[in-house]
């Protein structure tokens, strides 16, 4: 199971493109070359949802994306050929949140907002946004461990892990209704990161992908959000 990527975030700087390729690239191809000499029953990548930028086909929307794909191209095209014994599938997710999440979430953000009572910048927020708990994350993996077991999993397919989408400003309304407190967030006032995704890409619309059977998420996004704030009331010694 291939879960490790770097990523990085802003446009893509020259010193960087070695890291990506390597990470990426290079190490998750000598997996696979550790497979063709010892097989194993199935391999599960982890697929980008940046891989799509707002299009139904492969379209990147940075460098990092491409990297993905470019693995996802080795593993397809050759390894699945040359590992005949091996089921190779990819899962793709699009937001992951959950405590002791250190990237520097939108939550993270708001929470911090709350805190701080300061005013924060953002775009206009009429991105959709999907996300999924990293527990039910942990889920999603293993309902497609079992189906690789069971032989029921299609080789090369991309399962998908979809949830109810919200712009970022109903999001927004949301965890300020959850809260029980208004953010001060001035809408607009930033432009939209280059290559912003809209509308992420759904199995419903896209011949390449396939929604993850067996599947249903445990944590609503409301459970999530309420979980977020309660730890950091509990770790910041009670109140936001």
């Amino acid at each position: 199971m291939h879960t490790a990527s770097l990523v990085l975030g802003g446009k893509n700087e020259y010193s960087s493109l070695k890291e990506l390729i390597k990470a990426n690239i290079e190490f998750p191809s000598l997996l696979l070359e550790a497979i063709y000499q010892k097989p194993v029953k199935f391999f599960i990548n982890t697929s980008s949802s940046f891989e799509y930028a707002n299009s139904n086909e492969y379209k990147p929307t940075n460098f990092y994306a491409a990297t993905k794909r470019a693995f996802y191209s080795i593993m397809k095209h050759y390894y699945s050929f040359v590992c005949n014994d091996t089921i190779f599938v990819s899962l793709l997710f699009y937001n992951a949140y959950g405590q002791n999440d250190r990237r520097g979430s939108v939550f993270d953000l708001w929470i911090k907002l709350l805190k701080e009572q300061n005013s924060l910048k953002m775009s206009a927020g009429e991105q959709k946004v999907d996300y999924t708990h990293i527990k039910d994350m942990v889920c999603a993996y293993d309902t497609l461990i079992e189906l690789c077991i069971q032989n029921k999993a299609i080789n090369n397919q991309i399962y998908t892990v979809e949830n109810k989408r919200y712009s970022l400003k109903e999001l927004a309304s949301l965890f300020e209704k959850i809260s029980g407190k208004k953010l001060s967030i001035k809408w607009g006032a930033k432009p939209y990161r280059e290559n912003e995704i809209f509308n992420p890409i759904s199995a419903k619309d896209s011949k390449e992908l396939k929604k993850l059977p067996n599947y249903k998420p445990k944590i609503s996004l409301e459970e999530g959000i309420k979980m977020l704030i309660k730890d950091s009331v509990s770790s910041n010694g009670g109140g936001l």
